[in-house]
């Protein structure tokens, strides 16, 4: 599997947003600070696989989509197989690595960690059918990207006030504006 491949599969252009998902929340009103440069960098993995996890579930329908032949796994550079074996295992390590990180040093722990179980949850509902099977798959995936804002929130923060809640509900119809407007767009044309 060549690096350049990998880092279409996993749509490594795209790690800017992921990061900023998580920093700009957990910065309000917080000096940066070394848990800062530490998301910074693990929000890196984070992007990869749950992004690339999207790709490998969207396989079957962009064999299908003439505009996605040149993706890796469809025109064959990189095999199904070891794109599953890679992802699952990188998603698995990635998400010990923050659940340990979270109740290492987040503020919150209980908040901070149900808001990772969410990113997860409704991360897996968009990646495995959601965002194919329904005209509302802008909802897990604005809901998955809500929670990743929550999560850096309460790493740095004990309790959600007037401010944190704008930021959630930015993020969520932020999201809902890329997918359901955008996203939606973009495939009509």
């Amino acid at each position: 599997m060549r690096l350049k491949d990998a880092f279409q599969m996993f749509r490594a252009q795209t790690y800017p947003a992921t990061m900023l998902c998580i920093l700009a929340p957990y910065l309000y009103g917080v000096q940066f600070d070394l848990l800062a440069l530490i998301l910074v960098f693990s929000s890196i993995p984070l992007h990869y696989f749950t992004f690339g996890h999207n790709s490998l579930m969207d396989y079957w329908y962009d064999k299908e989509d003439p505009n996605k032949q040149h993706h890796p796994l469809v025109d064959g550079r990189i095999r199904l197989f070891d794109a599953h074996n890679l992802i699952h295992a990188g998603m698995m390590a990635t998400f010990v690595y923050f659940s340990m990180l979270t109740l290492m040093f987040a503020k919150n722990n209980a908040y901070a960690l149900a808001f990772l179980c969410a990113y997860i949850v409704f991360g897996h509902a968009y990646n495995d059918g959601m965002d194919k099977s329904t005209i509302f798959s802008f909802v897990p995936i604005s809901l998955c990207f809500t929670a990743l804002a929550g999560y850096g929130w309460f790493m740095s923060h004990e309790g959600l006030d007037f401010f944190g809640t704008l930021i959630l509900l930015y993020t969520f119809f932020n999201i809902l504006f890329q997918i359901a407007w955008e996203g939606n767009l973009k495939d009509i044309t």
